[in-house]
């Protein structure tokens, strides 16, 4: 009976803590997509660009002003579950897509390649572009994180790293 009671206690304990976890930090509203089973935290100023070409299941686009073409300050999500060639992503499958991906570039600024996720940092003249892919099995998560100089401290930087880290498959 007590090893019951301890039992619900941290199985009550362990939901509590999960549900703390999916609170997103102050600034910072959730993206959940259910189809492929992820979550993560996008800053709150940006708001939801409703596209006519993108199928809200498989991704988002949230801009700073969604009304205005000229701005590009966005984050946009794209999620697939195609695989690498029809077989799960595995960490050596990674590290080639990383490889052939950054190859395309001439000047690339910070980047890294793990097991299950890269990124890379491409400057501009007045302009950064993040690039994010993070992999589970059958799943790639795609993310793109365009800013202006005069928003590196909304969007780049730690944002951009939280915005990143945020990421969590279910």
């Amino acid at each position: 009976m007590k090893k019951t009671i301890l039992l619900i206690a941290i199985a009550t304990l362990l939901c509590n803590l999960a549900a703390i976890a999916s609170e997103p930090a102050d600034g910072y509203i959730l993206y959940q997509n259910d189809k492929f089973g992820f979550s993560m935290e996008i800053p709150s100023f940006l708001k939801l660009k409703n596209a006519a070409d993108k199928d809200p299941s498989e991704g988002a686009d949230y801009w700073r002003d969604p009304s205005n073409m000229w701005d590009i300050n966005r984050i946009s999500i794209l999620a697939n579950a195609n695989g690498s060639l029809g077989d799960p992503y595995t960490p050596e499958k990674v590290k080639m897509d990383y490889e052939l991906t950054i190859e395309d570039y001439e000047k690339l600024g910070e980047k890294a390649c793990e097991d299950t996720r890269y990124f890379f940092t491409i400057p501009g003249d007045s302009h950064t572009t993040i690039e994010c892919h993070v992999f589970s099995g059958m799943k790639e998560i795609y993310v793109v994180i365009d800013f202006d100089d005069d928003m590196a401290a909304q969007m780049g930087g730690d944002v951009a790293r939280h915005v990143l880290n945020s990421i969590q498959f279910r």
